[in-house]
């Protein structure tokens, strides 16, 4: 017992540094040195051993230019200024890495008209077969502002005029991402991007399948209280944005807008309920927090909690926690806690307990 107890115990002064442990990508840390080599070929071998991939406008940055460094031990974001220098604006959309802006094409960029917004519109089509693809994610990875191609690939998205330079991803599941980073202005665009290796044209008439993440799509609160066409457009997709913190009334009625189902948030406020992809901190919600992906650190509802992957943490709620993946951590429920993986750590709740697999805890 005395053993159990100090599992416990560990879980729950631990569970901190795990989440901790999440390195974005500016903060990984890597090795590096080169001589007389390419900026473009550099920047290909820094992406590879951070494990993610650049976006750039090779106009604006002098790609055949030779340099030499020399980093031990260094982030992604301290090579990356020591290459580029100070004037360095990144973003990060889904596992790429968007340049904005450095010390190269500062001076070769003038600023727009402050209160002035530009449009970017055009057609986004399959790169192999030239047909139009309905229903791709078009969005500005500054801002988050978006929008959806329609049934003739058509798409039109209104972008600020704050930055002379806008990233504009373009994301639909099934499909390789794809990034360009354009001279901001109104302008039209033809988007080609191609289906990822392997993948087999498949649809049903819900818009996604019905395994991975889209499990808490078929919850039938989270259809109760999330429009079906934000469901469709989230589909199995991936986390492309980070954010500090979003405040939202209902699902996809709040600070990030129709982004909500793809963006990871280190605070996270739900009025009534939130649909979001991923929390890596502390989320609150006045009825129900909703997670695509996984939840990291503390999540407290009124009625309940539902993660589609990996928890770990604290998990409180007034009526039920449902969790899709592995569960490390603690859960507190005043009806049930359900784990459809491992459980690690404990679980207390006024009627059930339920782990599908392996428990290894209290």
């Amino acid at each position: 017992m005395a053993a159990r107890i100090s599992f416990i115990l560990l879980i729950l002064v631990s569970f901190y540094s795990d989440v901790l442990a999440q390195k974005p990508v500016l903060n990984r840390k890597i090795n590096y040195s080169a001589k007389s080599e390419r900026l473009e070929d550099i920047l290909l071998d820094i992406a590879d051993l951070g494990g993610f991939s650049f976006s750039y406008n090779p106009d604006l940055l002098p790609v055949d230019s030779l340099m030499t460094i020399s980093i031990e031990n260094s982030t992604i974001k301290d090579v990356l200024k020591a290459l580029l220098g100070d004037e360095l604006e990144l973003k990060i959309s889904g596992n790429h890495l968007v340049i904005l802006k450095s010390k190269f094409s500062s001076g070769n960029i003038s600023g727009n008209a402050a209160g002035k917004s530009y449009t970017i519109d055009g057609y986004v089509r399959n790169q192999s077969t030239g047909y139009a693809v309905y229903n791709a994610m078009v969005f500005d990875v500054s801002r988050l502002s978006s929008t959806v191609s329609d049934s003739s690939g058509y798409f039109s998205l209104e972008v600020s005029s704050r930055e002379s330079m806008v990233g504009i991803a373009v994301i639909k599941k099934d499909y390789l991402d794809t990034t360009l980073v354009l001279l901001n202005g109104n302008q039209n665009l033809e988007v080609n991007i191609s289906r990822k290796p392997g993948n087999v044209e498949v649809s049903n008439k819900e818009g996604y399948t019905l395994a991975g993440v889209s499990g808490v799509n078929n919850r039938k609160i989270v259809r109760m209280v999330t429009p079906q066409s934000n469901i469709e457009q989230s589909g199995n997709l991936d986390i492309y944005a980070y954010k500090f913190g979003q405040v939202s009334f209902l699902p996809f009625l709040g600070t990030n807008l129709k982004m909500s189902g793809m963006t990871e948030n280190k605070v996270s406020l739900n009025i009534l309920a939130g649909y979001n992809g991923a929390t890596n901190g502390v989320e609150i919600g006045g009825l129900f927090n909703i997670n695509r992906h996984y939840a990291k650190g503390v999540q407290i509802a009124g009625l309940g909690n539902i993660v589609g992957e990996e928890t770990v943490g604290l998990q409180i709620s007034g009526l039920f926690n449902t969790n899709l993946g592995n569960v490390t951590g603690v859960q507190f429920a005043g009806i049930n806690n359900m784990v459809l993986d491992t459980l690690r750590g404990f679980q207390i709740s006024g009627i059930n307990n339920f782990a599908s697999h392996d428990v290894d805890g209290f």
